[in-house]
């Protein structure tokens, strides 16, 4: 034979072999042998392939490729095949067990439900990427001091211009400004998350809108009476087909709504989201901030798109120049100031970078841990059943395997019927899952101090894991009682299971069960240890005494900010209102505080003492003037005592004490002697030099105290130390200012009932005074 016709019939061969993998098994042989003849009949033609003619060749080619439609025909009959007559098996087994399914089902269920849940956050939060086209070339940019460590702020608008006309580094930037906004409908105002932001904002994502425009260039530079909504706001507000160009009152201003962002879009942020966006040029302070253009306005955070194919390193190494050309051109603004880039946090981008990804994933992964331990404890207990079950179906397996069924071929019966166990409960588990994260998506919302926009839907990693979490499930709960239920003496069960054979069968029979037993004993056990270590320290946090009286206390957040008071009408108001609730019957004290107790948000200041040379010394001791980073809050009149904590030394501060007045300043015993150790803090003089969250894990936000004269605080008192954070273990400096002589929108009025009065019903004519003294009604919550 030819060589060349040796090989078309080995290829001849090897087609029909590869298409009868589609037919069914108990069809295959009788199928490959009707095919491999008509193939053999053809041969002939295919020897003469090179004579024929273009008609013949399709004909011929047309009848070979028929063995295809030959093998889907027969696909039907697939139905009659072992492995579905296994699942129709396994599907009357489950049905004529009814009680021990459901328990079953229900059991995975909740083991397989909980690791989906768990793996559902963790894809909403940690692997979900970011929102817009190509998310992983956008990068935070930073500004840091090179003189002092750990030292960062916040952007200019023209630095920012200066950044975003360079063009080795980045395609665009992006500038934005979060901020709390409040939106008037009808005679209520509501306080929404905000957010200033670039004419290209929206375009440096890569996003289209959902509706409308973005804004223009001069509405960034210009004041302009536009914003723009998120899709969420829009659907809350019934979805209005004709919502672009209607008119939206934000903090008193009347604007108009010119577009609608897109679904799910949350911007530099992986599930927190604004519902307004504004341009750059709008002031919700009244107007009483530096102008846009002032280079030593630093509050804007810069987000940029890489250049295709540039990394980390190389855009870091040629900003560089750019910072040196910047420091050379504007000294007084940029002098020392290095800009870098860095991968954008998930959480929330900020003046200092961070990279929380590491301990958002080592949380997700103790999370996870402890989820797969509940599932294992289920399929050791499933696995004990099944082992139950095995021994009551022992004669019927006898009879199967004397009828000449082979072992294997029981196994799989077996662990089909596991695998519907485990299918069954992960789609009951899956279920459970959604509604599950669901659930706590909208209880993180209503607790979280801006809107998260959470997505809790289950994508295709999520199915993926929930099979995975199946699949893994039936392996440790089948696949050993499946090989320990075929083991047996196949006469002795057939007989009855008399005498000692029955003992020995039953003897083996127990020994796996009691391994099984053990391990849900102890996996069980390091479960309620776990548990009970997290209950204990709970209980101990509620039984912490933070040093000052709990009870009968509450508090008022106001915001007049919301409404774009200045800083007179403000004033007035808020000393207006704490009379009013003072003279309540059965209010005891009121007080007016910048950071309530155990408050989500706490800023920090740098503490030094009076006199001390600026910029403080980085290598300083505590003598000659280094700075302490403190805890920083403003407060009014009776602020110790309406907290219960007696002063350790001097006074309180009081309501003449105001911006004409010396400056004031209350101190923990903490702060006082890390300033003066072993030495007399009462009416000796501290100076506030900035401050940053870089300084201190425990220290909030930044102060900006760069173009301000360096103020000299007078201590009228000392406090004991308390703690004024829910989280943070431990003392930390505190340092107080009259409200009088540090003006700030955004208070709280913290009110302490007496003994005798209701709490719960102050509260309510304490909101009821607040709508009185005032048109601007809830601008309070």
């Amino acid at each position: 034979m030819p060589k060349s016709a040796k090989t078309r019939k080995l290829s001849v061969i090897c087609l029909i072999a590869f298409i009868g993998v589609f037919v069914p098994r108990r069809l295959r042989a009788d199928w490959r042998q009707e095919w491999e003849a008509e193939l053999r009949y053809r041969e002939s033609l295919l020897s003469r392939w090179d004579n024929l003619n273009w008609r013949n060749k399709l004909d011929l080619l047309w009848h070979s490729l028929g063995a295809f439609a030959d093998a889907l025909w027969l696909q039907p009959r697939r139905m009659e095949d072992e492995m579905f007559q296994d699942l129709r098996f396994g599907l009357r087994m489950l049905a004529k067990n009814p009680g021990f399914t459901l328990i079953a089902i229900f059991t995975l269920a909740l083991g397989i439900g909980a690791n989906a849940a768990i793996f559902n956050l963790i894809n909403a939060v940690l692997l979900k990427p970011l929102s817009g086209r190509e998310p992983e070339r956008l990068v935070g940019l930073y500004s840091r001091d090179t003189t002092r460590v750990g030292d960062y702020r916040l952007f200019s608008y023209p630095n920012y211009g200066d950044l975003r006309a360079e063009q080795s580094v980045f395609d665009d930037i992006l500038a934005t400004n979060p901020f709390n906004a409040g939106v008037t409908e009808g005679d209520i105002t509501r306080q929404v998350g905000a957010v200033k932001i670039s004419s290209n904002y929206f375009l440096v994502f890569g996003v289209q809108l959902a509706q409308g425009r973005s804004f223009l260039f001069s509405e960034e530079t210009r004041p302009a009476p536009v914003a723009i909504v998120s899709y969420r706001w829009w659907r809350q507000r019934g979805a209005a087909p004709d919502l672009v160009g209607q008119s939206i009152r934000v903090n008193s201003r009347l604007l108009t709504i010119v577009g609608i962002a897109p679904q799910g879009f949350t911007g530099a942020n992986a599930f927190f989201s604004p519902d307004i966006f504004l341009p750059l040029s709008f002031e919700q302070l009244g107007g009483g901030a530096a102008p846009l253009q002032d280079r030593n306005r630093h509050d804007l955070t810069l987000v940029g798109r890489l250049k295709r194919g540039l990394t980390l390193e190389e855009a870091n190494t040629r900003l560089k120049t750019v910072s040196a050309q910047l420091a050379e051109a504007y000294p007084g603004a940029n002098r020392d100031q290095l800009i870098t880039v860095a991968r954008l946090p998930r959480m929330a981008i900020s003046s200092a970078p961070r990279d929380d990804r590491a301990q958002i994933a080592t949380v997700s992964a103790l999370a996870l841990s402890l989820s797969c331990l509940v599932l294992l404890i289920v399929c050791l207990n499933l696995a004990n059943m099944l082992l139950a079950r095995g021994a009551a179906r022992r004669k019927e397996l006898a009879v199967r395997l004397a009828l000449g069924a082979r072992a294997g071929r029981l196994v799989r019966q077996l662990l089909t019927e596991g695998f519907l166990l485990a299918t069954l409960g992960g789609v009951a588990g899956l279920a459970l899952a959604t509604l599950a994260t669901r659930w706590l998506a909208d209880s993180m919302t209503e607790i979280a101090p801006t809107p998260l926009n959470l997505d809790a839907r289950p994508d295709l990693r999520a199915l993926g894991a929930t099979l995975g979490f199946s699949a893994l499930a039936t392996i440790f709960f089948a696949l050993g009682p499946a090989l320990k239920a075929v083991r047996f003496d196949v006469n002795s069960s057939l007989k009855g299971g008399a005498g000692v054979d029955a003992r020995s069968s039953r003897s083996r029979l127990l020994a796996p069960r009691r391994l099984l037993v053990i391990g849900q004993v102890a996996f069980s056990l390091c479960l309620l240890v776990a548990a009970g270590l997290a209950g204990r320290g709970a209980f101990q946090a509620i039984h912490i005494d933070p040093g000052f009286d709990l009870d009968r206390g509450f508090y008022l957040q106001l915001d007049s900010g919301l409404v774009d008071y200045d800083e007179a009408r403000t004033r007035q108001l808020y000393w207006r209102l704490a009379e009013r609730v003072r003279s309540l019957p059965g209010v005891e004290a009121v007080s007016l505080a910048l950071t309530p107790p155990f408050g989500l948000f706490t800023w920090g200041q740098r503490v030094q003492t009076g006199g001390a040379p600026y910029p403080p010394p980085d290598a300083a001791t505590p003598a000659q003037g280094k700075p302490v980073a403190a805890h920083y809050n403003v407060i009014g009149p009776d602020f110790f005592r309406t907290l219960g904590i007696p002063l350790l030394q001097g006074r309180e501060f009081r309501h003449a004490d105001s911006t004409e007045a010396p400056r004031e300043a209350i101190i923990s015993s903490t702060l006082a002697e890390k300033l003066w150790p072993g030495e007399e803090a009462l009416g000796r003089t501290i100076q506030l030099a900035g401050g940053s969250d870089a300084d201190d894990p425990g220290v909030g936000a930044f102060i900006p105290a760069e173009g301000k004269p360096r103020q000299t605080f007078e201590v009228v008192g000392v406090a004991p130390p308390f703690r004024d954070q829910l989280l943070p273990l431990g003392d930390h400096p505190l340092v107080f200012v009259p409200f009088g002589q540090d003006y700030r929108a955004e208070m709280s009025l913290l009110v302490r009932a007496a003994p005798a009065a209701s709490v719960d019903a102050l509260l309510r004519e304490a909101r009821e005074e607040a709508r009185r003294v005032d048109p601007w009604r809830q601008c309070w919550r």
